[in-house]
């Protein structure tokens, strides 16, 4: 068998960066890193159940579901997440069993607003349950028509970017609330690093506005130019132009 195409092209850092640069116009995920958590975590606070019901599927849920899955090893948080997922009665009616009722928050997450798999258990469970603007919560796009079951009920809402995919939604709205209302320290994923909190091993994490590639407590790349803003984290040498990144050194 022959081929024509090229499976291995020469390609700059240079050029990969612009592409991503442009693609970023567009794809909301590269910018969710710098999101205003603000809003969300002034929700959490006034949220006062303890079993919180998550109703998705897919990308909805299944990112938070793994986090959530990962920090219940060595975190004990006062409330719990629960997901509905399947549109299974008997799955459906064993997770219900496990709830408090009356000390339960619904979040009912679907981007379109019309996935009939969402629609259909959040329409099974209000028919079981009193479900209003006191225990329900919506996540979906705007202009949605789950959003506007929300305004006229009157019930909380939180958008879900057009621009970010389902499958890449678990650090918007869509997982940063319920793991926000759990308790976990959403922002902990984006805080400036310190010395302190580097890891043992090869990683990366933001500083101020940039994000930094560090081996065994010494930086490797910065992507980013604004060396003022970098100022306040690092020591950063006069020449920048020909800057040794393994020079740098975390100011204490």
């Amino acid at each position: 068998m022959n081929y024509n195409a090229n499976f291995n092209p020469r390609i700059s850092d240079l050029e990969i960066f612009e592409a991503i640069k442009k693609e970023k116009q567009e794809i909301g995920y590269y910018n969710l890193p710098f999101q205003d958590t603000t809003h969300i975590k002034e929700y959490a606070k006034t949220v006062k159940q303890k079993d919180i019901a998550v109703i998705g599927i897919g990308g909805s849920t299944l990112g938070t579901y793994a986090i959530y899955r990962f920090l219940t090893r060595t975190h004990n948080f006062d409330k719990r997440l629960h997901f509905f997922e399947s549109t299974d009665p008997i799955d459906i009616n064993s997770r219900l069993e496990r709830l408090d009722l009356d000390n339960t928050l619904f979040i009912v997450i679907s981007k379109s607003g019309t996935t009939i798999e969402t629609i259909s258990v959040f329409k099974y469970l209000y028919s079981k349950v009193k479900i209003d603007k006191k225990n329900c919560l919506v996540i979906t796009e705007s202009d949605s028509k789950l959003n506007d079951f929300a305004l006229a009920n009157e019930i909380k809402s939180f958008e879900v970017p057009k621009n970010v995919g389902g499958r890449f939604s678990v650090f918007s709205t869509v997982g940063l609330v319920p793991l926000a209302i759990i308790g976990v320290d959403i922002d902990e994923t984006y805080v400036n690093i310190t010395k302190s909190k580097l890891s043992k091993e090869s990683s990366s994490s933001k500083v101020g506005n940039a994000w930094v590639s560090f081996y065994l407590d010494k930086i490797v790349t910065i992507r980013d130019t604004d060396w003022v803003k970098l100022a306040r984290y690092f020591l950063i040498p006069k020449n920048i132009k020909e800057i040794d990144f393994t020079k740098i050194k975390f100011k204490k």
